[in-house]
């Protein structure tokens, strides 16, 4: 049998994890938003879609211009959701005893909250006219 001698943090694991649930949960707000705007299952998915996977992309991409220029590398992060609240930069923060990412973790509440206070204004005015 072979036997992998690995020290697991369950900690770092565990907040990682929230970490990246949170992120998930901001998503579903800006798509619910994106649905309460729309009020169409198709242009939700088309929009929603191209929305996550742009994020995704311009994550992708600023990781790889960054040797070129940072500036621009670090803008089109800044502006990709995905940036924030990295589970394996999380987990690795923790495991080194530095503080947690906090501007992260704002950023993201702060427009899933945003985002959901929108989406039940934006329904109620529809719904009660």
């Amino acid at each position: 049998a072979l036997a992998l001698n690995i020290e697991f943090n369950m900690i770092a694991f565990l907040i990682a994890l929230f970490s990246r649930w949170l992120l998930l949960i901001t998503l579903a707000s800006i798509v619910i938003l994106l649905s309460v705007i729309l009020m169409d299952t198709t242009k939700t998915l088309g929009i929603s879609g191209l929305f996550i996977a742009g994020s995704f992309i311009l994550e992708r991409f600023g990781g790889l211009i960054k040797q070129a220029s940072e500036e621009t590398a670090e803008f089109l992060q800044a502006i990709s959701i995905f940036h924030y609240l990295d589970g394996s930069v999380i987990m690795n923060t923790v495991i080194k005893g530095e503080s947690l990412p906090v501007g992260d973790y704002l950023v993201i509440i702060g427009i899933g909250i945003i985002t959901l206070v929108l989406s039940l204004l934006i329904f109620q005015k529809r719904e009660f006219k």
